[in-house]
């Protein structure tokens, strides 16, 4: 009976340590987080790991609530490196307090167009 206990523990661990671990996707998000709540004046940020190199395109969406959210015009296109990256911006009047924004990255894979997009956050005076 002990042994098969000692026996079942060890299989047990095997599998979990030889488990495969889960690879992160293109463009993981690391920053904003959920909530992030940004001062007009300040910098705001994209952070990401695990991205591609290359041209992407950052969309901004605004709404007052994440089913509701919109586009606007504004789109700039940037160079990216592969690995970690970030997409810095300037809080200003553009940022309307009761809206709650977030950002879209589009970029090519292998002739294949992806989007990922950021958490929602908010801004505050």
């Amino acid at each position: 009976m002990k042994f098969s206990f000692i026996f079942a523990l060890i299989l047990t661990f095997t599998f979990v340590i030889a488990a495969p671990v889960s690879q992160l996707d293109d463009f993981h998000i690391i920053i904003p987080t959920w909530n992030t709540i940004y001062k007009k004046g300040e910098i705001g940020q994209v952070n990401w790991s695990n991205g591609i190199a290359g041209s992407i395109t950052v969309k901004i969406f605004h709404g007052k609530d994440m089913n509701s959210m919109l586009s606007n015009r504004w789109t700039p296109t940037i160079q990216v490196s592969e690995g970690f990256g970030k997409f810095a911006f300037f809080i200003d009047s553009f940022f309307n307090e009761e809206e709650m924004y977030r950002f879209q990255i589009v970029y090519n894979k292998n002739g294949k167009r992806y989007e990922v997009l950021t958490p929602c956050f908010k801004v505050t005076s």
